[in-house]
């Protein structure tokens, strides 16, 4: 079962709250749990429910974590190289550049208002795409 758009969406939200997100292929459930490498100590105290769900069907669960900072990077550059404004475009491709290339790329686009809503969206469609990625297709019984 593949997820709907509003399955990709609240995964695309969770994932850039820091949560990993896990989808049952069969049942089309989705599971939200902060990412292991940020979190506390006592995640088994606040989301033991949704683990022990995790560990007893784990066969039929695909995990989605974040992009790793290389592919984030790639989705900031694919935008960049996809405007017509050659000016903005030379901006952030230069950003992209520069130590902390991550904040300097925000700042700039935090700064052009014109801009700032296309960049959440092409963000938002090269993340839907790569949640479908990581989820197998799976061939109705």
């Amino acid at each position: 079962m593949q997820p709907t758009p509003s399955q990709i969406k609240e995964i695309t939200e969770q994932l850039d709250c820091g949560f990993c997100c896990y989808y049952n292929k069969i049942s089309g459930e989705v599971v939200s749990i902060p990412d292991f490498e940020d979190t506390i100590d006592d995640i088994a105290e606040f989301y033991g429910e949704d683990l022990a769900k995790i560990k007893k069907d784990k066969k039929n669960f695909v995990i989605i974590t974040k992009p790793s900072s290389r592919e984030g990077f790639e989705i900031m550059e694919d935008f960049a190289q996809q405007l017509t404004d050659e000016m903005l475009q030379k901006k952030l491709l230069d950003a992209l550049e520069k130590k902390r290339p991550f904040a300097h790329f925000k700042a700039i686009i935090e700064d052009a208002s014109d801009y700032r809503q296309q960049w959440f969206d092409f963000k938002l469609m090269k993340l839907q795409v790569y949640i479908l990625n990581q989820i197998p297709k799976v061939k109705q019984q």
